[in-house]
């Protein structure tokens, strides 16, 4: 399974937000597929890991974006 071609394809609203301090999945797969799908939205969070448990704003901001999201 090739997850930058199946990603290009959806034609769906998409939503990431990934840390950049992620030791399990390097945040530079999250960019790629957002820059192969048109309606991909990006967030980065710097200094940030894969569970949002470095800062606890982090995750709340997260979170609020992700609702955000979901009501457009």
């Amino acid at each position: 399974m090739n997850i930058f071609n199946n990603a290009k394809n959806l034609n769906k609203p998409i939503l990431i937000i990934h840390g950049n301090d992620d030791p399990f999945v390097d945040y530079h797969n999250s960019v790629k597929i957002s820059q192969k799908n048109k309606n991909a939205k990006l967030i980065l969070i710097e200094n940030e890991n894969h569970g949002f448990k470095k800062d606890e704003k982090n995750l709340k901001y997260a979170c609020d974006e992700t609702a955000k999201f979901i009501k457009e």
